[in-house]
């Protein structure tokens, strides 16, 4: 009767083993399935702030390039535009920036002029933004229009 008791035992034992094993490749699953969605999450987020500081970048690339216009309009009065190239190594970034500044007569007024500046960050690529910025300057008064 002895041997019939530990070849019980034995048989429940591996039964346990069997239910443990099973129960721990479950929860190594479900762990597994909990990293995957976190990383992911991680991946998101971290895409998200890229474009959010490129963002950043070419809306202040945008005013630079309105101020950058003013200077160049007030040094010369017939200053028209230019595509203003920064490399990356003036930026302090990866990758390098362009802003396109236009001076255009202003449509509801002659006697004035407009400046846009249309700034992309980075300046190729698919993960470009463009930003637009634009400002009225109205003509000194003993200067005539064109």
């Amino acid at each position: 009767m002895n041997t019939i008791n530990n070849h019980s035992d034995r048989r429940a034992r591996r039964h346990r083993r069997g239910y443990v094993l099973i129960a721990t490749i479950i929860c190594l699953s479900v762990v597994m399935v909990l990293v995957t969605a976190w990383v992911r999450t991680v991946v998101r987020e971290h895409q998200f702030v890229q474009t959010e500081v490129r963002a950043v970048r070419a809306e202040y690339l945008a005013a630079s390039g309105v101020e950058r216009g003013l200077a160049r309009l007030a040094a010369d009065p017939d200053y028209t535009g230019e595509t203003w190239r920064i490399d990356p190594q003036t930026l302090g970034a990866r990758d390098a920036a362009s802003v396109a500044i236009e001076v255009v007569p202003a449509a509801d007024d002659t006697t004035a002029r407009r400046i846009r500046a249309v700034a992309d960050f980075p300046d190729q690529g698919p993960t470009r933004v463009r930003r637009t910025r634009e400002t009225g300057i109205p003509m000194p008064i003993n200067e005539e229009p064109s």
